[in-house]
């Protein structure tokens, strides 16, 4: 559906499974931690706006941090279908 809104011109610059760094890696207690992401499912443009969209059956509990973090650390909102 994303590709033929592209194709129409609706969005544009279409990207799947973006990564997004929430937290740098870090070493605690002497072990390497490595950083945490959030994966987008889909970004594109809608407008001129960027739109971080993913699709959730069920929001797990590391999800809503995740989303929280996106928010507080990135300023960005994850629009969910």
């Amino acid at each position: 559906q994303l590709r033929l809104l592209e194709a129409s011109g609706e969005i544009s610059a279409l990207r799947r499974q973006v990564s997004f760094v929430l937290a740098p890696g870090a070493v605690i207690q002497g072990r390497k931690r490595p950083p945490i992401r959030f994966v987008a499912d889909f970004v594109y443009l809608e407008s001129g706006v960027e739109v971080i969209e993913d699709t959730k059956g069920y929001p797990t509990r590391v999800y809503l941090m995740k989303r929280h973090l996106m928010f507080t650390v990135l300023g960005k909102t994850i629009r969910e279908t």
